[in-house]
């Protein structure tokens, strides 16, 4: 499973928003030096001054194994941008931003059926129980189906066939995959969200201040 760097601005002002921008960039080339990164940026709001960042990255725990020292919170020391931005001597010259890790569910296929993996399945024919005569009671026409990796099972006897019922059991497991895909994908975007607005203001994992000739150059403490 693929994974996401989130960085968050929360609730932030202008400031932070800046913040993000440039530490997204920063840590895009350090997730690219790093053999992580895939070349792909979403953004919330302006993308110069974002509300937050998602970066594309690859594994995720070779992203945890590399990245690992970076979630949390990172703190601007900004001034310099406070005194051109008018704010009085007074005013709060620390800004936090939060770097999150999340996974990143593959795309779900158009046909349910292509979740299913015949290597993960584990396939078992009896005989059916209930009505339908001595056919039904006779024959292993019941199919029993479980996904090892989740836990679902399906098992069908309503049809006559051990084809027909491994069909349909195939069918009704493959949506029952599809239903938890589909949750896992909406429990990771509700994830991500509580992790925009929930990060820690203080101890910070990383200090960070603008720099260089024109003051734009964001630079690691």
């Amino acid at each position: 499973m693929n994974a996401v760097l989130m960085i968050s601005a929360g609730t932030g002002p202008r400031e932070v928003r800046v913040f993000v921008a440039a530490l997204g960039g920063a840590l895009q080339a350090l997730c690219r030096a790093r053999g992580l990164d895939r070349g792909a940026v979403a953004f919330m709001g302006d993308e110069a001054q974002p509300r937050s960042l998602e970066l594309e990255l690859g594994d995720l725990a070779d992203a945890r194994g590399a990245l690992g020292d970076l979630l949390g919170t990172h703190e601007l020391v900004m001034p310099r941008l406070q005194q051109r931005q008018g704010r009085s001597r007074g005013a709060r010259k620390r800004w936090f931003a939060g770097v999150s890790l999340h996974a990143r569910p593959a795309a779900l296929p158009g046909d349910p059926a292509l979740l299913l993996d015949p290597s993960e399945l584990e396939i078992r024919c009896d005989r059916a129980g209930g009505p339908g005569g001595q056919h039904v009671n006779t024959c292993a026409s019941a199919v029993r189906i479980v996904h090892r990796p989740s836990g679902l099972g399906v098992r069908a006897t309503s049809e006559r066939s051990q084809h027909a019922n491994r069909r349909l059991a195939l069918a009704r497991l493959a949506g029952l995959l599809q239903a938890q895909a589909q949750a896992n994908i909406a429990l990771g975007e509700a994830t991500r969200r509580m992790a925009h607005y929930e990060f820690e203001r203080g101890s910070a994992v990383a200090r960070w201040r603008f720099g260089g000739r024109r003051g734009e150059q964001l630079i690691r403490e």
